[in-house]
């Protein structure tokens, strides 16, 4: 958001809603340009911090601790793992991402909704494991009980 900010600041807004028509004359290429470096760069930023961010509602349900007790453990437990978690956040963002792009159609008729169809069959079957994988990876980072396959004689 503050990228953005910072991109936008020197934007009329009567120059962007002139830019929705189609008119660009009157917007200054140089704001764009810094929010085109700047959002970048927020964009990385997030990326990096992310992790120590990932585990505070995990530790929050499973512990009977406070707030505080369960940001400072889910805080601990990231800078612990951090290599780790930023690898499964980066994979994890991709399946989600990948569902979030969605399919764009432009037709009428039956069509949009078998696309809505397909992007929930799809949703389900890569967000829900993501959301397994964080859990799971919560369950090793704390220490806690780690589900295994019990070979069957």
């Amino acid at each position: 958001l503050i990228a953005l900010g910072v991109g936008l600041a020197g934007v009329d807004p009567e120059a962007l809603l002139n830019a929705s028509s189609g008119d660009l004359s009157a917007i200054d290429p140089s704001a764009f340009g810094a929010l085109l470096i700047a959002l970048p760069i927020a964009v990385l930023i997030m990326v990096l911090i992310s992790p120590f961010f990932m585990l505070q509602e995990q530790y929050a349900a499973d512990n009977n601790g406070t707030f505080g007790d369960a940001f400072k453990a889910g805080f601990a437990a990231a800078k612990r793992n951090y290599g780790s978690l930023l690898g499964l956040m980066i994979v994890c963002s991709i399946l989600k991402g990948a569902v979030s792009g969605g399919f764009a159609v432009s037709s009428s008729g039956a069509a949009p909704t078998i696309t809505a169809f397909v992007s929930l069959v799809i949703g389900t079957l890569l967000v829900a494991p993501a959301l397994l994988a964080m859990a799971h990876a919560y369950r090793q980072v704390s220490g806690g009980p780690v589900p295994h396959e019990v070979a069957v004689a």
